[in-house]
């Protein structure tokens, strides 16, 4: 479909209260339009007009039905060419534009994260065409120039948390650290992504913690704030915390009750989620992975988890004991448990294996990252299904490995 002098004719049959959401693919970061279709035409706006391609999703807007709109198209969207791309005075913007458009090179500075990841987030994950694989990877090259302000920019996004934590995980961000030299930053308003880049701070911190100790100690108080005692009791070496909250046996029997038992059961619970490491998130995290287990098992990630991630353990020994020793909590767990009938229940070990041998590969502590392409597509597979468990998981596979390098930085006898 083309686009004439802003005016784009839509071959649809004869129906009242036609409309269309169109996005533009040259910056997808602007918010979503919506325009009338009449008479088969639609008109499009002044800044929209030899903008670049289009994608619009047809709906019937009836004045008294209330629609969700659609954060992106769907695979039905039609796509409406015309040349150009969307303008910006902002020249990083325009010039991450004018690539998307296919003109022009990407940005070589790290000044228009946010709009990356809109730019990611709108690419199908499923699409293997060379256009799309070469895109993607040119993107991905920006988000790494510096990967903390990426994490920080995904957080402060519109993009859901199930979306998030996977694209992470795609990009390779995950494996990366998020240190800085320059820690006096706002602290973050997403938790999740607030408690990674503090405690990334904390080695720099405690180095110059006599003349950063204001700092220092508004760090330690967020971190408190937003993640519970779990987390310093980690940060200090202290794992015994850690020791519950996951699938084990009893979560196998559960399995085998109807679900409105189990439906009862998990209500009796009334679970009140608080701090990000406290023993109720971490169990709410492992319910809604036990809802899950079904998508995961059709999506057939489990087959490709199922061997590597137990040779991966290995890594794990040989870089840190207290790391392995906590991953196999969770596996002795499985005690009596048929995982080869049902291997969704090594989600729970499967997930922090994969969370520690991403964030010791970014602190350098692996002889080589066995986190192959396949592996780590498996592991985005999980993280969309199962967000809360992947991020709660990276959050303690960070305190666990910044323990193994650093040491105790939060306790007394470091003050």
């Amino acid at each position: 479909m083309q686009a004439r002098a802003g005016v784009v004719c839509v071959d649809l049959a004869a129906e009242d209260d036609l409309a269309i959401y169109l996005w533009s693919t040259t910056a997808p970061w602007l918010p979503m339009r919506t325009l009338e279709i009449s008479e088969g035409r639609v008109v499009l706006p002044a800044e929209l007009v030899d903008a670049g391609p289009l994608l619009g999703q047809v709906f019937v807007d009836d004045p008294w039905v209330t629609i969700t709109p659609p954060r992106w198209p769907d695979s039905s969207a039609i796509r409406i060419e015309q040349r150009g791309w969307v303008r910006d005075a902002n020249g990083t913007r325009d010039k991450l534009a004018r690539f998307l458009a296919g003109e022009g090179s990407p940005p070589t500075s790290g000044l228009a994260m946010p709009e990356t990841w809109a730019a990611l987030a709108m690419l199908r994950e499923d699409a293997e065409d060379v256009a799309t694989q070469r895109l993607r990877a040119a993107l991905v090259r920006i988000l790494a120039i510096h990967p903390r302000s990426a994490l920080e920019a995904l957080g402060s996004s519109t993009i859901p948390a199930e979306e998030m934590v996977a694209l992470l995980i795609r990009t390779g961000l995950v494996n990366r650290s998020f240190s800085a030299e320059y820690t006096l930053n706002d602290l973050h308003t997403n938790p999740w992504v607030g408690s990674m880049v503090e405690v990334a701070d904390l080695p720099s911190l405690f180095e110059r913690r006599v003349v950063v100790g204001e700092e220092r100690a508004e760090t330690i108080s967020y971190l408190s704030e937003q993640c519970g005692p779990v987390l310093f009791e980690v940060l200090r070496g202290s794992t015994e915390d850690l020791n519950s909250g996951y699938f084990d046996l009893n979560v196998a029997r559960v399995h085998s009750l109807s679900k409105p038992a189990v439906d009862k059961m998990f209500e009796q619970f009334r679970l009140v989620p608080g701090a990000l490491l406290d023993l109720d998130t971490r169990v709410d995290a492992t319910i809604d992975a036990f809802h899950r287990r079904g998508e995961w098992m059709s999506s057939g990630a489990h087959q490709m988890l199922a061997s590597e991630s137990l040779k991966s353990l290995r890594l794990v020994r040989q870089s840190s004991k207290a790391i392995y020793n906590v991953i196999s909590s969770r596996s002795e767990a499985l005690d009596g448990v048929d995982t080869v009938t049902h291997p969704w229940m090594l989600l729970s070990m499967q997930s922090l294996t994969l969370a520690a041998l991403a964030r010791l590969d970014a602190h350098g502590m692996l002889a080589y990252s066995p986190l192959t392409t396949g592996l780590m597509e498996a592991w985005a597979r999980m993280a969309w299904l199962c967000p809360k468990l992947v991020m709660t998981d990276l959050l303690i596979a960070e305190a666990l490995v910044t323990y193994a390098h650093c040491g105790d930085l939060i306790g007394v006898e470091n003050e």
